[in-house]
């Protein structure tokens, strides 16, 4: 009797073992699509970014024109996107935090997969966001959290409790970011968020509010009539992304 529960004990022990080294691999290991800097050439990188360039240089004429008669036909690749982020001056990236690093998206037919390299702990694994994004009948961008990955399993609590915890501190920052340093009587700026110009803060904290809301509720409404911009067409497929639009007037504020 006592030889056959030890055997059992023995058997349990390592079937748990067994799967917490699955799960440890499956936490660890890179999921489809992720890539890092250098997988590419420089040239590569160059020359993708350039491409990036001269995609949203077409829905800058649009946003440009203030009869609204100039709309935009533009299709964006991951490989674009991501060599124009890895390009810039590394001073650009200095605002994330220390445990967040090689930031991307992988475009998929009907989701936008966004990733980035995390450390918690002593553990490192990539963290996706997959979207599925909509276009609202007034003209807004809806985003819907179909999965929150840590490597290739669900994301623990504990993780997604702790990008929650930043995004309400990088608010927090921004909301009591000093005025800047021209204007009479104003203190210094003090930290990387209160550098950031007015628009540049407006878009961090329509970008962090954004990335709370997906990670409380599961989805987030992103108007970008406010940038001037309204969407009339958006497909997915691998890699590629199809955007359709035209500049209009922001909506009046209530």
């Amino acid at each position: 009797m006592l030889r056959r529960i030890v055997a059992y004990g023995l058997v349990v022990v390592i079937v748990v073992l067994l799967l917490a080294g699955i799960l440890f691999l499956l936490v660890t290991s890179d999921p489809p699509g992720h890539t890092r800097p250098a997988d590419f050439t420089p040239q590569e990188l160059q020359q993708h970014a350039a491409e990036f360039l001269t995609a949203s240089g077409k829905v800058a004429n649009a946003l440009a024109d203030k009869s609204n008669q100039t709309p935009f036909d533009v299709t964006f690749t991951d490989a674009m996107i991501n060599s124009y982020v890895r390009t810039q001056p590394k001073a650009a990236l200095a605002r994330l935090p220390s445990w967040l690093a090689n930031p991307q998206v992988v475009f998929e037919e009907g989701q936008i997969v966004v990733m980035a390299d995390t450390r918690y702990g002593q553990t490192e694994s990539v963290v996706s966001l997959c979207l599925e994004p909509s276009i609202t009948e007034g003209g807004e961008l809806g985003l819907h959290l179909a999965a929150l990955k840590a490597g290739r399993v669900p994301m623990p609590d504990a993780l997604r409790q702790k990008f929650l915890d930043m995004a309400g501190r990088r608010l927090e920052e921004l909301r009591r970011r000093p005025a800047p340093a021209e204007t009479p009587g104003a203190a210094p700026p003090e930290g990387d968020l209160a550098k950031l110009a007015d628009n540049e803060a407006e878009a961090v904290a329509a970008a962090m509010e954004t990335f709370r809301s997906l990670l409380a509720d599961g989805q987030a409404t992103l108007d970008l009539r406010r940038q001037h911009v309204k969407l009339e067409g958006l497909e997915l497929l691998p890699h590629r992304l199809h955007l359709v639009g035209r500049r209009v007037d922001k909506p009046k504020t209530k």
